[in-house]
């Protein structure tokens, strides 16, 4: 019996990281190793009504570019300066649905680091889409809105070993060296909340009949809708920053009426000053020929008629 509960306890020991993450755990490292070709076949295989729960079971958020790029652009909105993007020629990522967002901190921490030298970077912002694909199909995923790459101060480095020094002398935290020795994390404001609440907003402008809460929290309704919604992305998108532009300028008040008296036509009616019949302008109560009128007419009527005033 008691030979039996030590391999039991042993075995316990080398199961993977739980799948909810409570502070800093380990989570995926990348975004699987599918080639790029194969990645764009899918995203162009999938169509406009494939769902995320839809998507092949695998690690990695392949199929996801368009509802990602969507939760992004919603994100950065709603963070209000605290997400930036970072670019530099020596920051290099390897696949193209990497996604270099950190805090302002972390960025300024990263290219202090790329000033210098190659910073390789597997994994950095990832939207809550790429959590819940990851999630079904990693051992070791965060649940979505749990991650610490929601975070956007959370960066995977595949160069991590000649690199390490110098991140954590710019300010990145290095918290699980032994057991997740490429995670780095800078400093800055926690968007778990921010990246679940991006999805809720965009959820709620494209479904009014079934609205859910915009509370950044990753409950069960809020993950039911993320498991429909769709991966190429929603119809309606940029919610954040259509509630948040600036109102249309009024438009310009009418021009003043003409002033001047009016002419009375041989043939009849009424014509108001600088209006035109078919040879003739009024001009302050002087027909004159349209050659030489008095400027551009306000109104044109055939010879006789009324109402041009």
């Amino acid at each position: 019996m008691k030979s039996r509960l030590a391999l039991v306890l042993a075995l316990a020991s080398v199961v993977p990281a739980c799948v909810t993450e409570l502070g800093t755990q380990r989570d995926v490292h990348g975004d699987g190793t599918d080639p790029d070709e194969v990645t764009t076949a899918l995203f162009e295989t999938t169509s406009a009504t494939t769902t995320l729960s839809a998507l092949p079971r695998a690690c990695s958020t392949a199929g996801t570019e368009g509802i990602s790029a969507q939760l992004l652009e919603e994100m950065e909105c709603l963070s209000d300066g605290a997400l930036v993007r970072v670019s530099h020629p020596n920051i290099v990522l390897t696949s193209t649905r990497v996604h270099p967002y950190l805090s302002p901190e972390g960025r300024d921490a990263l290219l202090s680091v790329a000033a210098t030298r190659r910073v390789e970077i597997n994994s950095a912002l990832r939207t809550i889409a790429e959590q819940y694909v990851l999630g079904r199909g990693c051992s070791v995923a965060a649940a979505p809105g749990r991650s610490n790459h929601e975070t956007g101060r959370a960066i995977d480095v595949q160069n991590y070993s000649s690199v390490a020094t110098y991140l954590m002398r710019a300010g990145f935290a290095r918290p699980l060296p032994s057991s997740d020795p490429v995670h780095f994390e800078a400093q800055g404001d926690d968007l778990r909340t921010t990246s679940v609440l991006a999805f809720q907003t965009l959820w709620n402008a494209n479904h009014p009949e079934d609205r859910i809460g915009e509370d950044g929290d990753a409950g069960p309704q809020t993950l039911a809708r993320l498991a429909r919604a769709p991966a190429r992305g929603f119809a309606t998108s940029g919610v954040c920053a259509s509630r948040h532009a600036p109102p249309p300028p009024p438009p310009p008040p009418p021009p003043p009426p003409p002033t001047g008296r009016s002419c009375a036509h041989s043939y009849g009616g009424t014509y108001g000053h600088m209006a035109c019949s078919t040879s003739y302008q009024c001009c302050d109560g002087t027909w004159r020929t349209r050659a030489n009128g008095c400027g551009v007419c306000t109104c044109i009527e055939s010879t006789g008629e009324t109402g041009c005033r």
